[in-house]
């Protein structure tokens, strides 16, 4: 485990399903993506003995044997599995229970999204059809999805860059250039340009792509830190991006080749950020609170508390209604009719867990969906009342067709399920699945 020296909120744990990190001293994990061990784009360092692990400990790195612990200290295949590939199930196992909880002995709950075969199809009773999975190390955990307005090219951002698919989600191709292997946190298409597509890294900054995702580079000048969290484009002003960053909001505006700061106002790092209406937007900081612009940026104005402090994982603001916003949080989904003013509760039905995520449905401003540890849930009375849709674990991502809503598509580990009859019935697609033969570089 470490401990950011600037930001204790900042934490590292090394486990045997590899690393993970958490803006939030522990409420919400993500995985940090490694390559042989080492963080992305680095090269790995002269290999320890065999049967010797790197290990952390209070006096800093040491090796230790394998099998072995170290004095007073974790075991050492929690401690020096720094290499292993990220799997679902520690992930998932970071969700349901702190570290001090865990047992060594304890196994993890098999993830059901873990690399099912493509043909697998899961019930909205979520009863398990599938068959044991087999291992997918190529694209990593899916975080986020964008899809262009026309809804022809899909974008899924994971924990090993960006991949893209221009059939629906029937295969993918992997982004090239400057973000491959890079653990990528949020993505975003400009409403008024679809070649133009920005993913962001909490590490490495923001990723331009000027040809709908097949290739991208870096586009970090400006920014004064390179861990973005979340990304938003004004619908009023095409070209207009803002990033979510632990130094606050920066924006980018049409043509622009460097980033300003727009974060007056704004107190601490900021993890969410969410567009209502041409300059209005919302912005979660990591310590719960919740701020207002409706100046493009340029100012921001703190908005009413929430009735209970919490971590904020996602806001979401129904097309068309800038006033209502929703606001996932470790103890539920809180909703406001007002622009912020006021929040009352919107979890009936919701299992007593935390949200990882909300979404409106653009084409039913009351249809919302929620995803939880236990699962996708539907609501069709803007957050009054909640359904199970699938009760499955491990989905971070959703992404809602155009048209009718009906086509749905949920981000897993290594792959992606997609629903054409809303939920009812879902078909899991490797990420990886269309690559062997088609991939150039």
């Amino acid at each position: 485990l470490a401990i950011h020296p600037a930001s204790p909120q900042v934490l590292y744990a090394g486990t045997n399903g590899g690393v993970f990190k958490t803006l939030d001293a522990g409420g919400h994990w993500t995985p940090i993506r490694l390559v042989d061990g080492q963080p992305p784009g680095r090269r790995p360092p002269a290999a320890a003995p065999k049967g010797v692990e790197r290990a952390a400990t209070e006096k800093g790195p040491v090796s230790v044997a394998q099998g072995s612990s170290l004095p007073g200290s974790a075991p050492a295949s929690l401690l020096g599995a720094a290499a292993a590939p990220i799997s679902s199930s520690a992930m998932q196992a970071a969700h349901l229970s702190s570290a001090s909880s865990m047992s060594a002995s304890s196994e993890p709950v098999r993830n059901p999204f873990d690399a099912a075969p493509a043909s697998t199809v899961a019930s909205a009773t979520g009863a398990d059809n599938a068959e044991a999975p087999a291992e997918n190390p190529g694209a990593g955990v899916v975080a986020a999805f964008a899809l262009d307005r026309e809804g022809t090219i899909l974008h899924a951002a994971t924990s090993n860059g960006v991949y893209r698919s221009t059939n629906g989600g029937e295969s993918w191709l992997p982004g090239r250039g400057a973000l491959e292997a890079v653990s990528i946190s949020a993505i975003a298409v400009d409403p008024t340009r679809a070649t133009v597509v920005y993913a962001a890294s909490e590490g490495a900054g923001v990723f331009r792509s000027m040809d709908g995702g097949a290739s991208w580079a870096v586009f970090n000048s400006g920014l004064s830190n390179g861990d973005v969290s979340a990304l938003a484009v004004d619908p009023g002003a095409p070209g207009t991006l803002y990033a979510a960053t632990d130094d606050g909001v920066f924006r980018s505006a049409l043509n622009a080749e460097k980033w300003q700061t727009a974060s007056e106002g704004l107190h601490g790092s900021v993890s969410g950020l969410a567009s209502a209406a041409p300059g209005v937007l919302y912005a979660a900081a990591n310590d719960g609170r919740i701020f207002k612009t409706t100046d493009g940026g340029s100012h921001w104005a703190p908005a009413a508390p929430l009735p209970s402090k919490a971590t904020v994982r996602g806001l979401s603001v129904p097309p068309g209604f800038p006033s209502t916003v929703f606001a996932a949080t470790e103890t539920g989904i809180f909703r406001s009719l007002d622009g912020a003013t006021t929040w009352t509760p919107a979890n009936g039905g919701l299992p007593g867990v935390g949200v990882l995520g909300v979404w409106a449905d653009p084409s039913k401003s009351s249809r919302l969906y929620a995803a939880t540890v236990d699962g996708l849930f539907r609501s069709n009375d803007s957050g009054m009342t909640w359904s199970p849709i699938v009760s499955r674990l491990g989905a971070h991502a959703l992404a809602i067709g155009p048209g009718s809503g009906s086509t749905l598509y949920l981000g897993g580990a290594g792959e992606v399920w997609k629903s054409a009859d809303s939920g009812r019935n879902w078909t899991a697609v490797p990420l990886r699945s269309g690559l062997q033969g088609t991939a150039t570089r």
